[in-house]
């Protein structure tokens, strides 16, 4: 026979099943006060800024991390080389902002080197330390790299010179992200003041990466930003940390066409060579107008036809009309008819 509840024990349970409710219902002084340790610990609203929405995963923060600690230990290589001391290059943060706002956070007076990223389209940005920038150029001029707190412009000559080192930079960069998208970052210039670097529309999105170089016991920030839509597809391709494949124009079935019409309008130097022989030094220097040369071929012997300097066609010699010409026998080593005017 079943157990029947008597109505003290009803009531009981009631009374826990409220006091449960009561729990767990959000109070008037903030939810969070109301929610148990667990509920706290895994809160169920995430926050979203749909001004500046996450469109890179977590895998390809990892990519772009890896990627740029490679390129770090390469460049601080060549860092070490021209200012003939160590250096050492860490990756930091690799974030996504909107250009408006990477600008917008960067000093009022720094170095920034604008660079293209041919055949991609638009621009990226190296932003570095204006102290550590002279103090590069200290060494690289036969200074200690002791600058102080002193901060000032680049002279011409000191900017030809950090721009080298910068251009170094920019092609190991290239090297660096050939996995994921195959670009020459080109050095545009160098600008001080980051409001009248106007590259991109302040909502475009923007991957920033921050490294840190250490000189002696100095220490400096270096910052590039790329645009991220022309780099959006490459990205697209990260799986688990690795490319499936390089950014790079799709093939399509037309290409093989387009491709061979447009050599075939593609022009090559031709030339006919009649023959050779072999004169010494002397015989050369007392060379005269009207004297005759023997050459080691008989006056029916076939003449090479070169193309581009190579030897292709056995031709023979004569003319069209005004003009001189070979009628060509064949390639190397085959006899058929045809004819070129030359």
């Amino acid at each position: 026979m079943a157990n029947i509840l008597s109505q003290a024990e009803v009531d009981a349970l009631l009374r826990n099943f409220q006091e449960e409710e009561e729990t767990f219902a959000p109070a008037r002084g903030g939810a969070a006060d109301a929610l148990s340790p667990t509920e706290a610990a895994e809160p169920r609203v995430a926050r979203f800024d749909f001004r500046r929405p996450n469109r890179i995963s977590k895998e390809q923060l990892r990519f772009l991390h890896t990627l740029h600690s490679t390129y770090a230990f390469g460049y601080a290589g060549v860092l070490s080389g021209y200012l003939r001391t160590l250096v050492e290059i860490s990756v930091g943060a690799v974030e996504q902002y909107s250009y408006g706002e990477w600008i917008k956070g960067l000093r009022d007076s720094t170095s920034l080197f604008p660079f293209g990223m041919p055949p991609l389209d638009g621009s990226g940005v190296i932003e570095m330390e204006p102290r550590m920038v002279l103090g590069f150029v200290d060494r690289l001029l036969g200074g200690r790299g002791d600058v102080g707190e002193e901060e000032r412009e680049l002279t011409h000559l000191e900017t030809t010179v950090v721009s080298r080192v910068v251009e170094d930079g920019l092609k190991m960069l290239g090297e660096a992200w050939s996995e994921v998208a195959r670009f020459q970052p080109a050095l545009q210039g160098h600008e001080r003041q980051p409001h009248l670097l106007r590259l991109l529309a302040d909502t475009e999105p923007v991957i920033v990466v921050a490294l840190e170089a250490r000189l002696k016991a100095r220490r400096g920030r270096i910052t590039i930003c790329y645009p991220f839509v022309p780099l959006e597809r490459g990205l697209a391709n990260v799986t688990g940390g690795s490319t499936t494949r390089p950014l790079e124009r799709a093939s399509a079935p037309q290409d093989a066409a387009w491709l061979h019409a447009g050599l075939a309008q593609a022009h090559v130097p031709l030339s006919v060579r009649l023959g050779q022989g072999a004169i010494t030094i002397g015989e050369f220097v007392r060379l005269r107008r009207g004297d005759v040369v023997r050459l080691r071929a008989a006056l029916d012997d076939p003449v090479v036809v070169e193309v581009a300097g190579r030897p292709k066609f056995l031709a023979r010699p004569g003319r069209a009309e005004r003009k001189l010409a070979v009628e060509v026998l064949g390639r190397l080593g085959e006899q058929t008819g045809g004819r070129h005017d030359g």
